[in-house]
């Protein structure tokens, strides 16, 4: 039996503040402990992108063969369109 003390609904006023922060959302969607429905309610909030990864459990690493390298790619793209900078320019100039 599953419990939580923690609950995203739809309705949530949280969710439709448009002073939020930026927010990357990556889960799996095999999760056992956060529902899918835990991480698809962020979709269309502002300034915030979602991923429910196919195939694997929580976090997107346990629960299978492990997601990581496609939640670091994830990161690494959102992160810095956060900051004011270009990803594909990063990586040229290393």
């Amino acid at each position: 039996m599953r419990s939580s003390s923690f609950e995203c609904r739809a309705d949530c006023p949280l969710l439709d503040q448009t002073k939020n922060a930026p927010m990357l959302v990556i889960n799996g969607a095999n999760d056992y402990f956060v529902p899918q429905a835990d991480t698809l309610v962020f979709k269309g909030r502002r300034k915030t992108e979602v991923h429910l990864l196919p195939d694997i459990g929580h976090c997107a690493v346990l629960g299978g063969v492990s997601k990581l390298p496609e939640v670091i790619d994830l990161v690494t793209q959102w992160l810095p369109k956060q900051i004011g900078l270009d990803a594909r320019a990063q990586v040229t100039n290393r």
